[in-house]
């Protein structure tokens, strides 16, 4: 059993595929979603992949990642809306079972700005302590 693992360069995701890598060694594969080939935030970037997955021009390597490797477990560090298309095109070719990890982001940017929700009653603002 092989788990993709979607993830984006953020600080979490170090420590994230430690912990995977300690309970499920040999069965993860990182991809990290950035227009760059070079991370910010990951001080280590080796084990990990690194696609711009908005960009369907990727979407064949990633396919042919998934087949070779038997994927059959797609773990999303974070969500987007962006990611849909991608899950769509494997979803054709390949069989899997996807996991969530929800981080707290996608409540704040995706529902709450995105969609227009109003999740407090007043902007949220990294400056203000009603924000935390």
């Amino acid at each position: 059993m092989i788990a993709l693992h979607i993830c984006l360069d953020h600080n979490f995701i170090e420590n994230s595929r430690k912990i995977f890598n300690k309970y499920y060694p040999d069965q993860n594969i990182f991809i990290v979603n950035s227009k760059k080939k070079t991370l910010n935030i990951l001080n280590n970037s080796s084990g990990f992949q690194i696609y711009n997955l908005k960009d369907p021009s990727n979407y064949d390597a990633i396919k042919d990642l998934c087949i070779k490797n038997d994927v059959n477990n797609i773990v999303l560090h974070g969500m987007s809306s962006g990611l849909l298309p991608l899950i769509q095109y494997l979803k054709k070719s390949c069989e899997f079972k996807i996991y969530w990890i929800f981080w707290g982001y996608e409540l704040y940017q995706l529902i709450g700005y995105e969609k227009n929700y109003k999740l407090i009653d007043s902007k949220l603002s990294f400056f203000h302590k009603e924000s935390y």
